[in-house]
């Protein structure tokens, strides 16, 4: 699986990713960070895949993500996410809509990014063993279903205000993992859009 893959915890996920039941922030409300508009490539990646950010609508609220990832056929397979981004001064939340293939858990997928100038993203996700160790201890809403790397965690919180406030806590910085680092990847214009270059 692609470094980006992992980075977004949004592509063939099994059912123990960390989701939350409210975005980080108001999904009625929330414009689109424009730092984040363009297109990114894991650095140092093994593969050519690449994610197309942009608005989620033509008002300019909400992010609309699009992963693009060429298979081993020399084909492009293409999967499309929404969801919110909530800038906080340097830094920002993303918030990503997912359900799970059997639909049994659906919420928000929760990242938090940095940018290091203008061609290079940070994002960090959420550790799952911190994140479980801090509901079991009372710190954080939520409930853990089963043990170990393969449980079910949801964070329970009453809303996307209360959401920010820990993720911006001492507690809160401590529950991301190390950062994943994108970088502005190359593309090639088409009369229909942008398209990903082939590698080939």
């Amino acid at each position: 699986m692609r470094t980006l893959l992992l980075t977004l915890a949004l592509l063939g996920l099994a059912s123990c990713v960390p989701l939350s039941d409210h975005p980080a922030g108001d999904e009625k409300n929330f414009e689109f960070d424009a730092r984040l508009q363009g297109v990114w490539r894991a650095a140092g990646g093994d593969g050519p895949l690449l994610l197309f950010v942009g608005p989620g609508d033509d008002a300019g609220h909400g992010v609309q993500l699009v992963t693009v990832e060429e298979t081993g056929e020399h084909r492009w397979k293409t999967v499309e996410y929404a969801g919110i981004s909530t800038r906080r001064g340097p830094q920002g939340f993303l918030s990503v809509r997912y359900e799970t293939t059997d639909g049994e858990r659906r919420g928000w997928v929760l990242a938090r990014y940095t940018l290091a100038g203008r061609d290079r993203l940070q994002l960090y996700t959420l550790d799952h063993t911190r994140l479980a160790a801090l509901i079991n201890a009372g710190k954080v809403s939520g409930r853990v279903s089963g043990d170990g790397p393969y449980a079910d965690i949801d964070v329970t919180m009453s809303s996307g205000a209360e959401l920010i406030a820990f993720l911006e806590s001492k507690d809160g910085r401590r529950v991301f993992g190390p950062p994943h680092t994108l970088v502005r990847g190359a593309h090639q214009s088409t009369r229909t859009g942008v398209a990903p270059t082939p590698s080939r």
